[in-house]
């Protein structure tokens, strides 16, 4: 968040949302393979909906709403 502000001089706050998006998904990419070999109770569908929507509207509109 601290280089948002110069950066955003230079690029579109759109382009600077998918940046943070794309490394906030290579961070916490390695936690799938938990969820992968997570018992079936925690695989139902509106748990995977909840965190899909979470993951991407959320995050999406709270850092294009700041940028």
């Amino acid at each position: 968040m601290l280089l948002v502000k110069r950066l955003s001089r230079k690029y579109n706050p759109w382009t600077l949302t998918g940046m943070q998006v794309s490394a906030g998904l290579i961070f916490f990419l390695p936690g799938i393979r938990h969820i992968i070999h997570s018992p079936d109770i925690l695989l139902q569908s509106e748990l995977l909906l909840s965190l899909v929507f979470l993951g991407v509207f959320a995050s999406v509109a709270a850092f294009g709403l700041y940028n």
